[in-house]
């Protein structure tokens, strides 16, 4: 806003400390702000990780990210674009991001010694037959029988063979795989981390209605169905079994809700504060501290218990992941009784409140120096840094932009059962990877002394290893998950092993 007070579209990146910036319903910050005029209610959730909406004043401080429910706001801004919140955040996610070592596959390392190692056998062999039988052609025979058979495709193949058929696995069950990388790190996981908001719980809340009378609930719906603000959304949804009542001269009063008149008496629905001016005293009473409240003009409060939605999935995941023994906790920027609540309904003992994006970084950290390997699961903009930091990460498609970057993998449809499939195919990957790799080295291992021994001719040679580079193909591409030989015990005796056969159950 110009110091004439006409408004001006400016670039986010030209904004500067001082500049005066209008902030409508339904948008958001770009800078770190202070609130100068206007009230209303912001969502935090994507910052902070706060479920409830935030009722904010001049005088508030409001962070880059923060959304706009209703308004406008005048808003005087506080730091430069490259200065904020989101700064911060992008900032903290490139320093997580140089944390992560590179990983290196057996594949690689094998091959470094293949090739100086194929052409000395091949070399020794040549020499050998030459000076045996001082005839060149079998020497050149049996050099070139060794070089074609040991020709290292199907060793080339073990690997990302197996990363994509996985790849297109997952993707068939709505995950998305960002990088081939992830998936090896996934198979290592050992220790499940969760942000709340819109990870566990949905963006959706509900109401417990509960605490209305009979005569008192249509009064309360006729209000609240005259907004599209979330907690007024929430109520409507709540009582529509419930038949509106005949409320007159219904208004929105901006930051603190639903004002209307009902036989010469006000009504309100809204927050605490604003809602008791008009209700009857009630000492002692925790109704001021409730998220929606409702009071017919000179009658008692009544308080409404706001409640966050599991998504879907959400119980049975985590049941599953600790069935695994693998420990699960959740780091959150919600309150304290609202992440408790939410690991109570799930089962979590480890939870914390009220993290900061340096917080969940911190606390990724310290597992990191004891030895774990974290698969983070959050959607925020203060997940980020912790997304970009885990051993590994996932977000959900709902995640904002920057979460969804910052994630090595994305799932897309809303169950959470999607992060369980995505360890049990990363482990059914690391066992095929293992299994090929065997394969390609048995193969070697019998018909490079054959080749040697002259008891393979070129083209014999060229069949064996066509075969082997078909075996390990096939391998790759087997539908069924069956544990076989050595290497396939030893994985089942890993506690962390996770079985295929309940992801084949959750089929789309």
């Amino acid at each position: 806003v110009t110091p004439d007070g006409n408004p001006e579209w400016t670039a986010a990146d030209e904004i500067k400390p001082g500049d005066v910036l209008q902030l409508s319903a339904g948008e958001r910050m770009v800078v770190d702000a202070l609130v100068t005029a206007g009230s209303g209610t912001v969502d935090r959730s994507m910052v902070t990780g706060e479920s409830v909406p935030v009722s904010v004043a001049p005088g508030d401080r409001l962070e880059a990210g923060c959304l706009a429910l209703d308004g406008p706001f005048r808003v005087t801004a506080q730091a430069r674009a490259a200065d904020s919140f989101l700064s911060e955040i992008a900032a903290m996610m490139e320093a997580a991001s140089t944390n992560r070592g590179p990983v290196v596959s057996l594949a690689d390392r094998l091959s470094r010694l293949y090739s100086p190692v194929v052409h000395v056998l091949a070399a020794v062999t040549f020499i050998f037959w030459f000076a045996t039988t001082s005839d060149g052609w079998t020497a050149m025979d049996a050099c070139i029988a060794v070089l074609i058979v040991t020709c290292p495709c199907a060793l080339g193949l073990a690997v990302p063979i197996v990363q994509v058929v996985a790849a297109a696995r997952l993707f068939e069950r709505g995950i998305l795989l960002r990088n081939g990388e992830a998936l090896d790190r996934l198979a290592e996981v050992d220790h499940v981390v969760f942000d709340k908001t819109g990870t566990l719980t949905t963006s959706a809340a509900t109401v417990d209605c509960d605490a209305l009378r009979k005569r008192e609930a249509p009064v309360a719906r006729a209000l609240a169905m005259n907004s599209r603000h979330p907690m007024s959304v929430a109520v409507d949804a709540c009582l529509t079994t419930v038949s509106p009542a005949q409320v007159e001269d219904i208004m929105e009063v901006r930051g603190c809700g639903m004002e209307g008149w009902l036989d010469g008496k006000r009504v309100r629905l809204g927050s605490a504060a604003w809602v008791s001016e008009i209700a009857a005293p009630s000492p002692g009473s925790d109704s001021l501290t409730a998220s929606v409240t409702f009071a017919v003009e000179g009658q008692p409060l009544r308080a409404m218990a706001m409640h966050e939605s599991l998504r879907e999935g959400a119980v049975a995941t985590v049941t599953d992941l600790k069935n695994q023994h693998l420990p699960v906790e959740i780091l959150s920027g919600d309150t304290r009784p609202a992440v408790a609540r939410v690991a109570h309904k799930l089962g979590i003992e480890t939870f914390s409140a009220a993290c900061q994006p340096r917080d969940k970084l911190a606390r990724l950290d310290e597992l990191k120096a004891g030895g774990h390997h974290t698969l983070m699961v959050g959607d925020g903009l203060n997940d980020a840094p912790a997304l970009a930091g885990a051993h590994v990460s996932m977000a959900p498609g709902s995640a904002c932009d920057v979460g969804r970057i910052a994630a090595d993998l994305v799932f897309t449809r809303p169950a959470l059962s999607a992060v369980y499939s995505a360890l049990s195919m990363a482990r059914l990957a690391r066992l095929r990877v293992r299994q090929n790799l065997g394969l390609a080295l048995a193969y070697n291992v019998l018909a490079v002394p054959l080749a040697m021994a002259n008891q393979v001719t070129p083209l014999i040679a060229a069949l064996l290893m066509s075969g082997s580079s078909i075996l390990v193909v096939a391998n790759a591409l087997r539908p069924e998950f069956r544990l076989s030989g050595l290497i396939g015990r030893k994985l089942v005796e890993q506690p962390g092993f996770l079985p295929l056969n309940k992801v084949r159950e959750q089929k789309p």
